[in-house]
């Protein structure tokens, strides 16, 4: 899926035990998985960037279908196929940009821990809505928290719905807090982002408050 790394090149050499999860933390990830996809019964699923398939059976008993697990390493497919087989997993060759399957085929994709191998995302976005039937899912799981830009998705999603009506959980920004005389900074250790750093009034030429940093760096929760 990028030019920059290639599993095939001695890297897929204990991938496996360096990368592998902890039984319960696969299940949490799996029920998570769950919890988006759509709910009827059974569902086809694309494990797409599967690498040595640590997902793709578990992806098959939950959603009852057939699961497409597409990776362009040689090896590391071999690895899944020898370490993890399963009756309706399929192993594909082929990647984000070019997936090997035809037009609406797929009722959910998971790309975990893959999307910053992409090289030609746009191309990748216009594959996946390609393949991905109407009213289907998208499970993008990355390095960082948060959720990734609209703008760099919607334009290949246009019968999207908004993630509220989806059932998604919709983050917003808590509203700054005044704790005090003149305060209203969001980092304060009273209000909803529950940072490290505690609010101090501090006199100023008109007399008010303020708040000022101190300590560490903020603690998200």
């Amino acid at each position: 899926m990028t030019q920059d790394v290639n599993y095939d090149d001695g890297l897929y050499v204990g991938y496996d035990d360096g990368q592998s999860l902890p039984p319960a933390t696969t299940e949490q990830l799996l029920a998570e998985f769950t919890s988006h996809a759509p709910a009827h019964r059974p569902l086809t699923a694309l494990d797409l960037g599967s690498g040595t398939g640590r997902f793709s059976a578990g992806l098959a008993d939950r959603f009852g279908g057939t699961v497409y697990a597409v990776e362009p390493s040689v090896q590391m497919r071999a690895l899944a196929v020898a370490r993890r087989p399963h009756p309706r997993v399929h192993h594909l060759a082929g990647s984000a940009e070019r997936i090997p399957l035809p037009a609406a085929s797929c009722d959910v994709v998971l790309l975990f821990l893959v999307y910053h191998h992409v090289a030609d995302r746009a191309g990748a976005l216009a594959e996946i809505a390609r393949v991905l039937r109407p009213g289907g899912r998208v499970l993008l799981c990355g390095n960082f928290a948060g959720r990734p830009s609209p703008r760099a998705w919607s334009p290949y999603f246009p019968g999207r719905t908004r993630s509220r009506r989806a059932g998604c959980r919709r983050w917003r920004r808590p509203r700054r807090p005044r704790c005090g005389p003149g305060c209203a900074w969001w980092g304060c250790a009273r209000s909803p982002w529950r940072s490290r750093r505690t609010c101090r009034p501090t006199s100023t030429g008109s007399g008010t408050g303020r708040c000022r940093r101190s300590g560490t760096s903020p603690r998200w929760s």
